[in-house]
């Protein structure tokens, strides 16, 4: 749960499975 904030995107900030 590092790239959560490493991502622009404010639709995938929590913790999104679509990027793992």
């Amino acid at each position: 749960c590092k790239w959560q904030q490493q991502l622009p995107g404010s639709r995938f900030r929590r913790r999104s499975p679509r990027l793992s």
